[in-house]
């Protein structure tokens, strides 16, 4: 039997986690790695055609899954292709692992070939950035890693390993601990807090929860819908936070912030008592909207630093969301006699739904050519299952996904999130179906967003992990073409693709089914066959480049 090397307990570690992809490309550096990969097969090593695409995969899974997810990469360029699915993941608090490789501790500093520290390059951007310079201190940086990503508000690490480290031999048999010793910690909260929040919402006139990605981290969806039925208060979320109630519920508001309708925002807009869920106050999800003056906010947050941020709190609680949401359900439950009647505030959240829903049929025809990306939107959610998977790219195709496409389950929404890269939608969608390959899963794609990393179709075929790609074809940069349209004048540049390629057939080129849709009645039939296949399809829909988003509160 050969020697354990450090780099297969890297791999048991991992195992304890049940980590069961790791995405990246190797490199020299990274090999020993590898090879504990061949021996191991009980990790699946997906080989991707971008570093870029590694990290997003890694997120997109911690997403799905609730665990963390992992990517790894050799040094110097290697390093430096993870930092936007890095930063992506920092961004939206997702607990990645990234490993990359590094030369020989003697190297170090020497000025080699791709020698640079990567430790200084991820720093700002991951919770934990380090380099492991003995061996024997292995186990316990990558135990603290995750540790790190998983507990509290969570987040990407990354740990840099020289090839000595990875390839020295285990001298001596290391005690790992349970996997329960590298949970996260006991759900607390302040428990002081609770009941002067509760008497606020019993006694509100206009409530309204805004429930951010920190309900979905939290894994309080269900504790989240519970207490709004109690209370009868309308739901709205940020990006990040769809999924934290099914949007076709009579209480959701859906999401609120850029290119929602006015009716929506209005709503938020006359609250008098607000109670924030891990909720950031941006310029993204508070466009189009503000609160009146005299209105009471609670702000609930994991994240101490995150309190006070954009608006100032009445009542503070830096605590674990769903353990609040359960002391205040338990709480109000018992004063249920001080419940203010909401009939009136429920009537206009009927209206403003009703509202929004006509201002999308008004434009979503079924008929139009060039084809209206709002009847796109309404036919798919139609089509697909309640718990399939839509991963979505950044750009005007969000727009329309995240406005219109309802969302019912969460982890079935994934996105790019705050730091919103391009080219995200196609790698985190064939993470998806890795993570759930039971499930539906579809990237909305703009034409800009899927020429970045096409080439990760190949990954899907390698890997059998079959998904549909709908590329909203609009021949230009859309989110940014409308902004020189609509504030410069009409001065277009830079943003209009002169020659597309064929996407039908770049599909087919990489052994994926290609379909090009000119016509609404195309459509249906099309994403029917694809969904049933077990052939990944890229359906290349030409819509209207001239079709805004005409949901923008200013309008």
């Amino acid at each position: 039997m050969s020697e354990s090397k450090y780099a297969d307990l890297l791999l048991q570690i991992l195992q304890r986690e049940r980590v069961l992809h790791i995405f990246g490309i190797p490199g020299g550096p990274i090999l020993p790695l590898y090879d504990a990969l061949f021996k191991n097969r009980k990790i699946s090593h997906v080989l991707v055609r971008h570093e870029e695409s590694a990290a997003f995969m890694a997120g997109a899974y911690a997403k799905v899954t609730g665990g963390i997810g992992v990517c790894m990469s050799t040094m110097g360029p290697g390093a430096t292709n993870l930092v936007t699915g890095i930063a992506t993941a920092y961004s939206d608090s997702t607990p990645v692992l990234a490993l990359t490789g590094q030369m020989s501790t003697r190297l170090h500093g020497r000025g080699y070939q791709q020698d640079l520290d990567p430790v200084k390059i991820f720093g700002p951007i991951t919770k934990y950035s380090t380099r492991v310079t003995r061996s024997d201190r292995l186990p316990e940086e990558l135990l603290k890693s995750i540790r790190i990503a998983t507990r509290g508000r969570p987040g990407p690490v990354h740990l840099d390993l020289p090839v000595d480290v990875l390839d020295s031999i285990v001298e001596a048999e290391i005690r790992l601990p349970d996997r329960s010793h590298v949970m996260r910690p006991p759900r607390m909260t302040q428990v002081e807090s609770i009941q002067p929040a509760t008497e606020l919402l019993l006694l509100a006139e206009r409530p309204v929860i805004l429930a951010g990605g920190g309900v979905i981290l939290s894994g309080a969806s269900r504790e989240l819908l519970q207490f709004a039925e109690l209370l009868s208060i309308p739901v709205g979320t940020s990006y990040n936070g769809r999924g934290a109630i099914p949007e076709d519920h009579p209480l959701a508001l859906g999401r609120l912030g850029e290119f929602t309708p006015r009716a929506c925002s209005n709503l938020a807009s006359h609250a008098d008592v607000l109670l924030v869920l891990g909720y950031r106050f941006t310029d993204v999800s508070m466009d189009g909207w503000s609160l009146v003056p005299d209105a009471k906010i609670i702000q609930v947050d994991i994240d101490p630093s995150e309190i006070g941020i954009g608006q100032c709190a009445d009542v503070e609680i830096v605590g674990d969301i769903r353990a609040t949401i359960e002391a205040m359900f338990a709480s109000a439950t018992s004063q249920l006699k001080k419940l203010r009647s909401r009939n009136e505030w429920l009537q206009k959240v009927q209206e403003a739904k009703s509202d929004r829903l006509a201002l999308i049929d008004s434009r979503a025809s079924a008929t139009a050519v060039p084809i209206r990306p709002q009847w796109i939107m309404k036919e798919l959610r139609r089509v697909l299952r309640r718990d399939a998977i839509l991963a979505a790219e950044a750009g005007r195709c969000k727009m329309w996904s995240a406005t219109i496409f309802d969302v019912y389950e969460p982890g079935t929404w994934i996105h790019s999130g705050g730091f919103a890269p391009m080219g995200y939608a196609l790698p985190a969608a064939i993470a998806a179906k890795l993570a759930r390959p039971e499930r539906q899963v579809v990237a909305i794609c703009g034409d800009g967003g899927f020429q970045m990393l096409c080439s990760e179709l190949a990954v899907s075929i390698e890997n059998n992990a079959p998904i549909v790609v709908c590329i909203m074809n609009d021949s230009q940069l859309g989110i940014i073409n409308l902004a020189q349209r609509s504030r410069y004048g009409a001065r277009v540049i830079g943003t209009v693709f002169s020659r597309n390629p064929d996407f039908a057939k770049v599909a087919e080129a990489y052994g994926a089914e290609g379909v090009r849709i000119e016509r609404p009645s195309e459509f249906t039939p099309a994403v029917e066959k694809a969904l049933s296949s077990d052939r990944t399809t890229v359906l290349d829909i030409l819509v209207d480049p001239l079709e805004d988003p005409i949901y923008r509160p200013t309008q």
